[in-house]
């Protein structure tokens, strides 16, 4: 994977912060599910990683996929209950031995496979799940901090779709300067 390419993509979603009041206090799974389903879409590697759980024997996958299988409803609740407890969501797109982390912000800095840097602090990735389980945790209607105005989400989705196609063509990975991959 080029890094040039993961830069472009990072700094051209930067200006959503200024579009979306308070993403990142509510939003940053749709934000991550909108992301990560696009680059998913173009073929790239992702997952979906957790920082701030503080509870590290809980894996979120798993506990998305057993709330699934009893057929009990996903709520803020019952995610809670069952051992999570969201902090922040993050693209982790991988390529080889390289990985990225992506965010509203931007890029956030690995320090090994099981830390970043987030807002100038090292944190523990606590878990990873799927795109769709990002999905499905994004669509839950309350229980989010209340900062953030749920309208915006279509409008996240749509954003992210326009800003990514600028950098590829429908149904390629082919990218707009001249550079496939």
């Amino acid at each position: 994977m080029n890094t040039n390419l993961i830069n472009s993509i990072a700094r051209n979603l930067k200006e959503i912060n200024r579009i979306v009041p308070n993403l990142n206090y509510g939003g940053c799974a749709v934000f991550a599910h909108a992301l990560g389903a696009e680059l998913e879409k173009n073929g790239f590697k992702t997952n979906i990683v957790s920082i701030g759980f503080f509870l590290p024997e809980n894996d979120p996958n798993s506990i998305v996929k057993n709330l699934k299988r009893n057929n009990a409803e996903i709520t803020p609740d019952s995610l809670h209950q069952n051992g999570m407890g969201l902090c922040h969501l993050l693209v982790e797109v991988i390529d080889g031995g390289e990985c990225y982390y992506l965010d509203s912000n931007g890029i956030n800095v690995p320090v090994d496979e099981n830390a970043i840097i987030f807002q100038d602090r090292r944190l523990f990735i606590d878990g990873r799940m799927s795109i769709e389980d990002c999905g499905t945790i994004a669509n839950i209607e309350y229980g989010w901090n209340e900062r953030f105005d749920r309208q915006f989400i279509p409008m996240i989705y749509d954003y992210v779709k326009m800003k990514l196609s600028k950098f590829f063509r429908p149904n390629q990975l082919q990218l707009n300067f001249g550079m496939s991959i």
